[in-house]
This record gives structure tokens, C-alpha cells and sequence, in this order.
């Protein structure tokens, strides 16, 4: 009697069991399948990162004004370089002399609207308030030395002094005052080009780059021009140093720097026309993206 109660236990466990056996090797294979597959079987999508979405609110806020305000910069820019062109290379008020007064005031102008162009970036970057602060400083820095000095080329003053002691008390003067405004340019040019590295690293990496190889261009070359003044200004007067050699050292630095001035200042205006367009296409599809909402 126990070992029919035993077999017919057994029986029914079996029956028991059979059914869920069945089942196993279906859900083994749904197991073992492919990560790909299984993907594809319950997608998952990904949303934005949070430096995408800091990145878009950014854009949204600030893209409209740096399109607006950096194109105000480069055709500021142009406006400087013709008023330079004009009274730099061509010499038109040697010719002309009340051009000389028209183009001085145009050039102080030009720079107090630069200034305030600088000035209302401030909020997309603050290297932009201290360009505005620098570029004031050098601007009024400027305005001193050109009254200080009455618009003579400082090797023709530092010349024209014939006792050898007063002779060297105006060429340490000139030197300090070049330094300084050269000193103050160079400091523009950081800030400056710092500040178009910060922002257009939002619309373009590779552009933002050649920023910062366009500041490091600059700077050198405008150390490079101060040492070929410098040079000038402590020979001034010397007639024979001229014939040591100097002369030549002069020209190997002047020349050299002046036209690589003239080159990195027609890349700026460039690379600053291409950053304003990359904002205001940028500021044009956040618009149209949002109508379309």
C-alpha cells in the first residue's frame, strides 16, 4: 500500500514538472540572444546630455547678440584699417594736412565704439568686459603719448637732441612710453582673441582654435615690432651704429613684423567675419526650430 502511495506521488510530480520543462529552452534562447537583437526587441532612446542642453540654453540666449554685435566689430574693424591705410602707409596728411585731424578723430571714434561693442558682450563672456577695459585704457593711453610726443616719430626726437646726457633721458622716455602702448596692445590682443576662443567654441571647435594661433601670432609680432623701435630709438643719433650692423638687425625685425602684422590683421577680420555669420545662423535656426514648436 505505501509503495502504491509512492509511485502515484511520483506520477503526479512528473505531470507537475512537465509543463514548466517546456517552457525553459523558449525562454534559455530569448536569453542567449544577441545584445543587438534584444535593442532592437525594447529600444531605449537616450536623451540630450546636460552639457547639450546648457550648451542650447547658451546658444538661445546669447547667439542673437554676438551676431549682431560681432559684426559690428568687424565692420569697425575695416573702418580702422582704411583710416590706418590712409594715414600709416599712405601718408595722406603729409599731402593733405586737414585729413590728418579728420582721420585722427575717426580713428578715436572707431575705437570709443569698439569699446562699447566689447562692452555689451560682457554677458556671454567676461574676457569681453575686460577687452572693454583694457581697450579704454590703451585708447586714452594712446591720446597722451601722440600729445606727449606731437605726432614726431619717436627715432627723430630721440635724433634731433644733440647733448649725448638730454639725448639719453628722452630715448629711456620714448622707450618707456613705446613700451607701454605696444605692452597695452598686446594685452587687447589676449583678451581679445581669448574672448572669440570662449564663445565660438559653441558653434565651431576648429575655428575657436585658430583663435588661439592668431593670438600667439600677434603677440609675438608686436613684441617683435617694439624690439626693432627700441633698437632704433638707442642708436638715434649714432651714425656709425649703423654701420656695425644694427641697421640691418633693424630691418630683419621691422620689416619682417610689419608684414606679418599686416597678414595676421587681415586673418583677424576673417576669422571674425566668419564667427558673426556662424551666430547669426546659429540665432536663425534656434528661431525657426522654436516656430516650429
Amino acid at each position: 500500500m505505501t509503495d502504491e502511495i509512492r509511485n502515484e506521488a511520483e506520477n503526479t510530480m512528473e505531470t507537475a514538472v512537465t509543463p514548466d520543462a517546456a517552457i525553459l529552452p523558449a525562454q534559455t534562447e530569448q536569453n542567449d540572444a544577441p545584445i543587438a537583437d534584444l535593442a532592437e526587441i525594447s529600444p531605449v532612446e537616450a536623451g540630450p546630455s546636460p552639457e547639450d542642453i546648457a550648451k542650447a540654453a547658451w546658444l538661445k540666449e546669447h547667439a542673437p547678440t554676438l551676431a549682431k554685435w560681432l559684426m559690428v566689430l568687424f565692420w569697425l574693424g575695416v573702418a580702422s584699417f582704411v583710416c590706418n591705410g590712409f594715414e600709416n602707409t599712405i601718408k595722406l596728411p603729409k599731402y593733405v594736412p586737414v585729413t590728418g585731424l579728420v582721420l585722427s578723430a575717426a580713428t578715436y571714434l572707431i575705437s570709443l565704439l569698439q569699446i562699447l561693442a566689447a562692452w555689451k558682450l560682457q554677458k556671454a563672456d567676461r574676457k569681453f568686459r575686460m577687452l572693454a577695459l583694457i581697450n579704454a585704457a590703451s585708447t586714452v593711453f594712446l591720446a597722451i603719448t601722440q600729445v606727449t610726443l606731437g605726432g614726431a616719430d619717436p627715432a627723430v626726437i630721440a635724433g634731433i637732441v644733440s647733448d649725448r646726457t638730454q639725448r639719453a633721458g628722452v630715448q629711456a622716455l620714448v622707450a618707456v612710453l613705446l613700451a607701454l602702448a605696444l605692452g597695452l596692445a598686446a594685452v587687447v590682443y589676449y583678451f581679445e582673441m581669448t574672448a572669440f576662443h570662449h564663445v565660438t567654441r559653441y558653434v565651431d571647435e576648429e575655428l575657436a582654435e585658430k583663435w588661439i594661433k592668431l593670438r600667439a601670432w600677434m603677440i609675438g609680432l608686436t613684441a617683435a615690432t617694439l624690439a626693432a623701435i627700441l633698437l632704433e630709438i638707442l642708436i638715434a643719433g649714432n651714425p656709425f651704429a649703423y654701420l656695425n650692423g644694427w641697421g640691418t638687425v633693424i630691418l630683419l625685425l621691422a620689416v619682417p613684423s610689419s608684414l606679418g602684422m599686416l597678414a595676421c590683421s587681415v586673418i583677424l577680420m576673417v576669422y571674425l567675419y566668419r564667427t558673426a555669420k556662424l551666430f547669426k545662423t546659429t540665432a536663425q535656426n534656434t528661431d525657426s526650430a522654436e516656430k516650429k514648436v
